[in-house]
């Protein structure tokens, strides 16, 4: 009797069909997402961008970046097929999609310094009810909740840079002590980079030794740090 494996595309649907013998199968798990919905999430070329910002195409750093800069890297450039995905799994409560990024996630940490904590940026409580879970804190195993937010303002996705920084001062506040703690900060999008600043700035004040940062995705344009 011929023994068949398969698995379903996240994405699509679409049954996944592996190669190898039936034995290797079973001691492998199947991939998440069939071969052309693979194709459609191109990651950005980490040996290509900026050592400072992550923006694709900038090495050694953007015009902008200075050494001393807020550190981050993202997994994909934020075009129209990560932001389809980005929506269904942040807007359309599809948190299953969540096992798409983790493993994207532990690489880029491995890029970047040695963090004693992982910390995802934090939504309101309202818009935590709203949306039902955090989608910065699933995408990344293990994560330390260390940072609360206690304004509501309007969607950032709807504002223009100024108006995010704007949205952002005093925003956020630290819920433990992270004295000397080298903070990794976790977000889905980096767009102009405002939220991680604010997490970052806040984190900073209260004794963290240092903050980098890490998304799923990234905007193509360039914004000053």
């Amino acid at each position: 009797m011929k023994l068949v494996v398969t698995g379903t595309c996240l994405l699509c649907s679409e049954t996944i069909y592996p190669a190898g013998d039936w034995y290797s199968l079973l001691q492998s798990k199947l991939p998440p997402l069939c071969s052309a919905c693979t194709d459609k999430l191109a990651p950005i070329n980490q040996a290509r961008c900026c050592t400072i910002c992550g923006h694709p195409d900038s090495k050694p750093h953007c015009a902008a970046c200075q050494p001393e800069d807020f550190m981050q890297r993202s997994f994909y450039p934020y075009n129209d097929d990560v932001k389809d995905v980005l929506a269904r799994f942040k807007y359309r409560g599809d948190a299953a999609l969540a096992q798409l990024f983790q493993l994207p996630m532990q690489r880029l940490l491995r890029r970047l310094p040695k963090a004693d904590a992982v910390v995802p940026v934090p939504l309101h409580p309202d818009r935590l009810f709203e949306r039902g879970f955090n989608q910065a804190a699933l995408v990344v195993k293990r994560p330390k909740l260390l940072l609360a937010r206690h304004t509501l303002s309007a969607k950032q996705s709807k504002s223009t840079p100024a108006e995010r920084e704007a949205n952002l001062r005093e925003a956020f506040h630290v819920t433990g002590n992270v004295t000397g703690m080298r903070i990794m900060l976790v977000d889905d999008i980096y767009t102009t980079g405002a939220t991680m600043r604010a997490c970052k700035d806040v984190l900073i004040r209260a004794g963290a030794a240092s903050v980098c940062g890490i998304t799923v995705a990234r905007s193509l344009r360039k914004s000053p740090m």
